[in-house]
Formats: structure tokens, sequence, C-alpha cells
């Protein structure tokens, strides 16, 4: 037993950092059979700029776990796995949601169009969700809370098309904000850049599996389709078909990789030092 409740915490999540660098592992050499790119995949996710939200009493790592190991045994052809991994990431995390149209449509391309039973299983992870929505229901009366919270003065999180949302946070960004202006100029970057790596996804179809594609699409829009953008780095950090794309783009230049480490590893550091001393991050 750890004594302290934040001590606790911390241990949880760096377990579910370690589980799910090892499920991301596994992906790339199931994908690509490279141990190469495997393990700068794993790499660039240890240090990605956000990357100490990973170990953080926050629920980027145990998410991370659980998702990535979807996908995994998704590609394995394990449905049942596949999903139960899912329901625990819809748990979690509402982005969870993202792994059931990539499930279904990995479970249909392998089958060439023909619904096997798996496909019950994967039909039957929204229910997950749904236990949230009845204990929110059993507790405050509401089953819509969830909506209701997130819709608050504290998180204001209320629904906009992308292109709106980015708007507002470029207004953030060049207005200033309580000086700390350069953190919304970040979700823009990762926002863009998150965009651009779904985009690169989908052109590459014959390579990347669109199972992968469409995970990385909706998760993005999960996370964008905002009246502002706001913890968008953080969403993206957990969407591991980006790495993929990121080995397969380095894959010529190994060179390339260190450089892009090296430079991630100090980003990191930089946004831990601004937690460290209180200062706001997204």
């Amino acid at each position: 037993m750890v004594p302290n409740t934040i001590l606790a915490g911390i241990v949880v999540s760096a377990i579910g950092e370690l589980i799910g660098l090892v499920f991301l592992a596994k992906l790339i050499l199931l994908e690509r059979d490279d141990e190469a790119s495997a393990r700068f995949a794993c790499w660039a996710l240890a240090v990605f700029p956000y990357a100490v939200f990973l170990t953080a009493v926050f629920s980027e790592s145990t998410f991370l776990a659980a998702a990535t190991a979807s996908l995994y045994y998704m590609r394995r052809g394990k449905d049942g796995r596949a999903s139960v991994a899912a329901a625990l990431a819809m748990l979690v995390r509402i982005t969870g949601v993202a792994l059931i149209p990539a499930l279904i449509v990995d479970h249909l391309v392998r089958r060439r169009g023909r619904p096997g039973r798996g496909l019950i299983a994967i039909l039957a992870t929204p229910l997950s969700p749904l236990l949230f929505v009845a204990y929110g229901w059993i507790s405050t009366g509401n089953p819509l809370v969830y909506l209701q919270v997130e819709r608050s003065a504290s998180f204001n999180r209320l629904f906009a098309w992308p292109w709106d949302g980015a708007r507002a946070t470029f207004q953030s960004f060049v207005g200033g904000f309580n000086g700390n202006s350069f953190v919304f100029g970040m979700e823009l970057l990762f926002g863009v850049a998150g965009l651009v790596a779904v985009l690169w996804l989908a052109c590459h179809w014959r390579t990347v599996a669109p199972s992968l594609t469409v995970f990385s699409a909706v998760a993005w829009l999960m996370s964008t389709s905002l009246i502002y953008w706001l913890s968008v780095p953080r969403y993206e950090m957990t969407v591991v078909p980006i790495y993929l794309a990121l080995a397969d783009v380095t894959r010529r230049h190994p060179q390339s990789r260190t450089v892009l480490i090296a430079v991630s590893a100090g980003w990191m550091g930089f946004l831990a030092t601004l937690m460290a001393t209180g200062q706001f991050v997204a």
C-alpha cells in the first residue's frame, strides 16, 4: 500500500505509461517489423513535450495504456480483447469513443465486409460510458451531468467547428493571456501538426491500416471541435498512430530521429519547469 494519495497517483500513472510504451512497441513491430522504428516511437512518446502529464496525477497514462492495447489487439484481429481495452479507455476519457469506429472499420476490412461475432463485442463497448452516465444519474439525478460540468464556466467546453476554435485560440495567442499566450500558440502548433499527421496517414492508406487513420481522425476532431483549443497536445500525445507516421517519415534519415528526440526532451523539460513553478500549462 502507498501511504500518500498523490504518490499513489504518480505510481499508477507511471505504471500506465510503462504499459502504454510496451503496447506501442508491440504495435510498431506488428505494423513495420522494425526494432529501430519501435524504439524511436517509444522514445518519441517518452519525451513528448507534454509527457510530464504521463507521470503526474492525470488520466493521460491510464488512457494511453488502454487505448494502445486496444489498437494493438485490434490489429492482431483479437476483437474481444480490443473491445475490453476500448471499454476501459472510455471509462477513463471520453476520447476513447474514437476507438469504436476504428474497431468496426478494422473488423470489416479484415473480413472483407462480412460481419463476424467479434462485431458484437465491439458494439457492446458503448455500455462502458453508459455506465458512467448511469452513475451520474444516480448520484445527481441528471444523466447528462457530465456535459453540464464540461459546459460550466470552469471548463467552458462547448462544441464548435474546429476552425472556429482555432480562430478563438489564435486571438488568445496574439492578444495575450496572463503572460501565458505562448501556451495557446502551442495549442495551435500541435493542432495543425495533428491535422497534418492525420492527412499523411490517410494519404498512405496502402501502407497504413485505415482503422488507425480513422482513430486518429476522430480523436483529432474530438479534441479540436470546441469553442477554443485547449489541451490539444495532451490529447494528441495518446494518439499513437502519429508515432507510426513519425517513424515512417524519419526511417530513411535516422540522424533526424536523434535531433527530434533531443529537441522534444528539451521542450518537455521546459514545460516540466513551468508546471513545477506553478505556471499555467494546458
